[in-house]
């Protein structure tokens, strides 16, 4: 769980350029929500949830994923972890984001800002663990760049295998996020059966993972591309989130 679940300012006519240049469309689903269940093999050990909404403190679209351990498992190791970002509703881009673990007394907070600005072919990034990093000219994070490919990437007719890479600033590094289509498949799920298509975002083998394709999701293949399943293959098992309740933008 603690794998799957791991500001500065932009002018109007600056944002608008950006926009235009990138050919994107901009993300957007207010105020919708989506609850899961997590499972290790049979057990359940967790809850997570996905938001996309609206906050005082952020002056943009804020993207909220969280998770919490449950049962017994919260009992050997409480853990929560939320992440948050951000997003300029004008050109998608992240502004700041921020992850926070707490793991029994253990916490760890980390806010990364964003400056799509000061640079005409690059980002600036910074947060107190890295200072001053410079990334890409169009760089996102882990949600703004999720949700970027599920709003221009995703359609009933994608071939087999077809990939999209976006630059994103994950755990303090700058990381190609890769996402990968791999079929259609029919999911059960608390609403019955719905078509789906499944993708499979790169994963890092190392410490957690074995192979470079260890996690998988499952989003509708209705037009809304709502995520409703994942898996993620960990070196210890197979952790399984499925979708419990959604309520749909407004």
């Amino acid at each position: 769980m603690r794998t799957f679940l791991t500001g500065l300012f932009s002018f109007i006519c600056f944002q608008y350029l950006v926009s235009q240049k990138t050919g994107l469309e901009i993300p957007y689903y207010p105020n919708e929500e989506a609850d899961f269940t997590l499972k290790y093999g049979i057990f359940k050990i967790g809850e997570a949830h996905l938001e996309f909404g609206f906050d005082k403190k952020c002056p943009g679209a804020f993207i909220v994923a969280y998770a919490k351990s449950t049962g017994l498992l919260k009992l050997i190791n409480d853990i929560h972890f939320r992440y948050e970002c951000c997003m300029d509703t004008v050109t998608g881009l992240p502004i700041t984001d921020s992850r926070i673990l707490i793991q029994g007394d253990y916490a760890d907070i980390s806010t990364v800002y964003y400056d799509h600005i000061s640079r005409k072919d690059s980002s600036i990034i910074y947060s107190k663990k890295t200072d001053t990093v410079i990334g890409p000219k169009y760089i996102y994070d882990l949600l703004s760049g999720f949700y970027l490919y599920r709003a221009n990437y995703l359609r009933d007719n994608l071939p087999l295998n077809h990939s999209v890479t976006t630059s994103t600033f994950f755990i303090d590094e700058i990381w190609d996020l890769t996402i990968r289509y791999c079929g259609k498949e029919t999911i059960k799920t608390i609403y019955g059966p719905v078509e789906c298509l499944k993708v499979k975002p790169v994963t890092i083998i190392g410490y957690f993972f074995r192979t470079s394709d260890a996690m998988s999701i499952w989003v509708t293949n209705n037009g809304k591309y709502i995520p409703v399943k994942f898996s993620i293959d960990l070196k210890i098992g197979t952790l399984h989130g499925n979708i419990t309740d959604y309520k749909k933008p407004k």
